[in-house]
């Protein structure tokens, strides 16, 4: 009993605690009350594609295609219906006991359990540059509670993918410095990056994948750039591999890709329709400067409100700027 508590003992102390309790008390009106989320794309999307998924698999039929869609469409090969990805089949005990929504109520657990992922991945990144633990606690949750995460709750590929950024980071860390790195770190680093290209989202995908890349080189900066080569080769190496694991999906991703309208320019226009409104930045200090939809004050009604979430908090934002 004592070697039990003594295991557990951590997870009420900083950087911990608030980790793993934030998330499930911001979500404890839907998680302990049997609400699923259902506004949006959960609902018209990735709730409806899991179910068809599921429907198939369970008949002994692999889900590649969801002819409940127009007149058919890609099931596995949609790359946000995130097959592939080993959480997802997490969800299916969730389906057999409750069908279509007990799903739905996996997918809410989804969600908070991909905003406490970040947050331990970002302690252990904030531990190897040498924070102590309260600096840990306060990186963790300006990033995973950041408005950012929160608000993209119903879009389940992103709330999944961005879940995957501050582990990509802290395998990328463990590849620079004036050490060789070792085949543990490499292979880790591809490990990691495979499940970020298995998540569903390939432009959160791309972007992490850059800022890791502009990571190793700032970081091996800080090293001497003697060995640059050596380790630009071994990210490289790491993402190549995390390629290979996540081959599955992407094969068959590209495939569809070649065959739909976002094989060609999609024109200007419609590439900007929801960029990022400068007046926006002022929510840096206000996350409902103005208003919120959640009581229907939202002022910007050609914006979408979650498309320009930025929040980080008044903590780390002022030391940030210090």
């Amino acid at each position: 009993m004592k070697k039990l508590l003594s295991f557990f003992h951590p997870l009420i102390e900083l950087p911990w605690l608030p980790i793993w309790l934030a998330p499930l008390v911001l979500f404890s009106p839907l998680l302990f009350t049997g609400r699923p989320l259902y506004w949006g794309a959960v609902f018209l999307q990735f709730t409806p594609w899991r179910v068809e998924a599921f429907n198939q698999v369970l008949a002994g039929h692999l889900p590649l295609w969801n002819s409940l869609n127009g007149m058919g469409a890609p099931l596995a090969a949609n790359y946000q219906s995130a097959l592939f990805y080993p959480p997802t089949w997490l969800l299916l005990p969730f389906y057999l006991m409750g069908g279509a929504g007990g799903l739905a109520m996996g997918e809410t657990w989804s969600v908070v359990l991909h905003l406490i992922w970040p947050g331990i991945g970002m302690v252990f990144l904030m531990r190897k540059l040498g924070c102590g633990k309260f600096a840990q606690a306060v990186a963790a949750l300006a990033f995973s509670l950041s408005g950012y995460l929160v608000t993209r709750a119903t879009f389940l590929s992103i709330n999944v993918a961005v879940a995957w950024l501050p582990w990509v980071i802290l395998a990328a860390e463990y590849l620079t410095g004036e050490r060789k790195p070792g085949l543990k770190a490499i292979l880790g680093s591809s490990l990691i990056i495979g499940l970020l290209l298995l998540a569903g989202h390939a432009q959160t995908a791309f972007y992490t994948l850059l800022l890791a890349g502009c990571w190793v080189l700032f970081r091996q900066s800080c090293f001497g750039w003697k060995s640059t080569g050596k380790v630009v080769f071994t990210w490289g190496l790491s993402v190549l591999l995390g390629c290979g694991l996540a081959a599955i999906q992407l094969i068959p991703t590209a495939e569809y890709l070649m065959q739909s309208q976002r094989a060609a320019e999609i024109g200007y226009d419609y590439a900007v329709n929801y960029s990022f409104l400068p007046w926006r930045f002022l929510t840096t200090l206000m996350p409902n400067l103005f208003g919120t939809p959640a009581d229907g004050t939202y002022l910007l009604k050609a914006d979408a409100y979650w498309e320009d979430a930025i929040y980080i908090g008044l903590l780390p934002l002022i030391l940030g700027l210090g």
